[in-house]
């Protein structure tokens, strides 16, 4: 079973991009086969076939791979069903070897690839990016992946309907001031995670499963840091059993 998956530009750029770039390097022809999402909580932006042999690869597709924390990237790519493969807008050298290393196939929209497919092998990195005739990012979606806005953001992955409430309700949600919540909705709709249908129909996310994972890549460098309270020793590794967690917010 499947459904629909609804396609930026962006991602379609740096896709198509990626397609024509390795059949130059390496005269590998990918061919897009279909876009779905598999409903096994595994997000699925496209599906390729490599040619020759037919191979079907399932693409994940990244605007901001050189900002992404690369072990949850590979992971996320290793999950993929069928044959994984990573897209994104550039791949650097250094980053290259680590998705390689651990069997992650990747093409970019400059012609760096690694695709293991016997009977094709194809491993070309130090391509240089060129420059983009589409952004990646607006300032106001970088400011919504900022420590506060990433707090805005964890509540409406928590609490989905959370999105359609008035600001005071979703700042005092998320722990932030009310004026926050304004450029963290305007960021989310520019970047295509929230559709805004008017006063009738309201506000709804999109694109749940890639918020989420956006979510999880920023997180370690923005928002982790922050969170740190201090190291704590206790004689009584078992103390947690007589604390009733729900009376601090805990859940």
């Amino acid at each position: 079973m499947y459904i629909m998956y609804e396609d930026t530009n962006a991602d379609q750029a740096i896709l198509d991009r990626a397609i024509e770039a390795v059949e130059h390097e390496a005269r590998v022809r990918l061919r897009v086969e279909s876009r779905i999402i598999f409903l096994n909580d595994q997000g699925v932006d496209d599906t390729l076939q490599l040619e020759p042999g037919g191979k079907k690869l399932a693409v994940e597709i990244k605007k901001w791979a050189q900002q992404a924390n690369i072990g949850a990237l590979i992971h996320q790519v290793q999950q993929l069903p069928e044959g994984g493969l990573l897209v994104a807008d550039y791949i650097n050298p250094k980053m290259a070897d680590k998705p390689r290393q651990q069997g992650v196939q990747f093409i970019d929209s400059a012609g760096n690839a690694f695709i293991d497919q016997p009977p094709v092998y194809v491993y070309v990195t130090g391509n240089r990016q060129e420059e983009q005739d589409f952004k990646p990012a607006t300032d106001g979606v970088n400011r919504a992946f900022e420590p506060k806005g990433l707090m805005v953001v964890y509540a409406f992955l928590l609490y989905p309907k959370l999105v359609n409430a008035p600001y005071r309700e979703i700042a005092e949600k998320a722990g932030v001031a009310v004026g926050t919540v304004g450029w963290v909705l305007n960021g989310l709709k520019a970047a295509g995670f929230i559709r805004d249908a008017g006063s009738k129909k309201g506000r709804r996310l999109t694109q749940y499963r890639k918020l989420l994972d956006r979510w999880v890549e920023v997180w370690p460098e923005k928002l982790k840091p922050k969170q740190f309270v201090g190291e704590f020793v206790t004689d009584n590794p078992y103390w947690w059993t007589n604390v009733e967690i729900t009376e601090f917010d805990g859940f």
